[in-house]
């Protein structure tokens, strides 16, 4: 917890150092100190103990104490210790007098307040045996203990039955029990009913008894097929759709009333620019004449054109896009202005002809002005 200038007029005595004094600078984060510190002291990092190392240092003591012991609860007290040699031995200080020099695994885990190995044991095969009646009362049991504490001692328990190569339980059972022992501590994590979460737990498991593994699905699925007798492929005839041309082109009518929907932008870019073209071996077939933006439209929403796609043809479907040249309209000529109304000069075009004063008012679109105007008068002029 030395500032700047404290490790600073700290470096003349740590470089010429006299000789009766040792310095040791202890610190849980290194990176803190100056570099100039750093670069001139030698650098030892601390981890944690083994947990065979700390069981074996617990029994040499025990034994020079001639303290009688059980060495399950030895190693259940260099677990509670969490590699810390210190933190295990001044359990085991605790245990030798709680015990009156005898520490048993009864004793110890009164002590820590941890549950017995022997009832997580007795609930795993309550558990695997669907023993419902004896699962609640290890439920109500366990009441009496923290939640967490349970999980966690029963995830080491599952361990040591799968690193012992017993056969009681398989791999595949212990790997569905961790991950809903896993599931059950982030309940606990956001504040759930430890009675609760246990309960829930407990049935969760015995549930997963219930999901079958690869090996067994694959023979029972063979015992099912044994003198099943396998249908001739039938011929064009006898599959002969009514007509899959037309329902494909409803189908394909509902994709664009679906992306619609979803976008009416989308949408209106689809309808206008794909055409479809056939639907055949799961193959959607269509042709697009997107350019620019609408291309660049369709791109972006190409997810959901695919999934709507696949949700009505199927998941299957595979979709093959045709690029097609838009074909652009000429912009009108002189010549073709001629059949304009507004071009007088263009002879015997019917549109380009001028009407006759007389019949001028007979005309439909004039009458009907006439009547949404109501003019008190009106007045025909010849255009000079």
């Amino acid at each position: 917890m030395l500032t700047k200038e404290a490790f600073n007029a700290l470096l003349k005595t740590l470089e010429e150092p006299p000789e009766f004094i040792k310095f040791i600078l202890a610190t849980t984060d290194p990176l803190k100190l100056p570099s100039t510190i750093l670069s001139r002291t030698q650098h030892f990092r601390f981890k944690k103990i083994p947990h065979n190392a700390v069981l074996k240092h617990l029994e040499y003591i025990l034994n020079l104490e001639k303290v009688e012991y059980e060495k399950d609860a030895l190693d259940i007290i260099a677990r509670s210790g969490a590699g810390s040699l210190r933190d295990s031995l001044t359990l085991l200080d605790q245990a030798i007098v709680y015990s009156k020099n005898f520490v048993d695994v009864a004793t110890v885990t009164g002590m820590l307040g941890i549950i017995e190995p022997s009832k997580l044991k007795e609930m795993l095969t309550n558990i695997t045996n669907k023993d419902t009646n004896k699962v609640l009362e290890f439920i109500k049991l366990s009441s009496d203990f923290e939640a967490e504490m349970i999980i966690d001692e029963l995830t080491l328990y599952l361990k040591d039955i799968l690193l012992s190569g017993s056969s009681d339980i398989k791999p595949m059972i212990i790997e569905r029990f961790f991950r809903v022992l896993a599931e059950s501590k982030n309940l606990l994590s956001i504040g759930s009913d430890g009675e609760f979460v246990l309960s829930l737990m407990c049935f969760k498991m015995m549930e997963s008894l219930e999901i079958k593994d690869i090996d067994s699905m694959i023979k029972s699925l063979e015992n099912e097929l044994k003198g099943i007798t396998v249908p001739t492929t039938p011929t064009i005839e006898e599959l002969s759709p009514e007509k899959p041309q037309e329902n494909s082109n409803t189908q394909f009518t509902d994709l664009i009333k679906k992306i619609y929907d979803r976008n009416h932008d989308l949408g209106l870019c689809f309808e206008n620019n794909i055409t479809f073209e056939s639907y055949t071996d799961n193959n959607l077939t269509w042709e697009s004449t997107a350019d620019d933006d609408e291309r660049k439209l369709l791109r972006t929403h190409w997810g959901i054109i695919k999934t709507f796609a696949q949700d009505i043809f199927g998941f299957e479907t595979k979709i093959v896009n045709k690029a097609k040249k838009k074909i652009v309209q000429p912009k009108p000529t002189e010549e073709s202005m001629k059949s304009s109304c507004i071009a007088p000069e263009a002879g015997n075009v019917e549109s380009a002809k001028e009407k006759e004063s007389s019949n001028i008012l007979d005309e439909p679109m004039i009458k009907e002005a006439i009547s949404l105007l109501n003019p008190k008068k009106v007045r025909i002029k010849r255009n000079s």
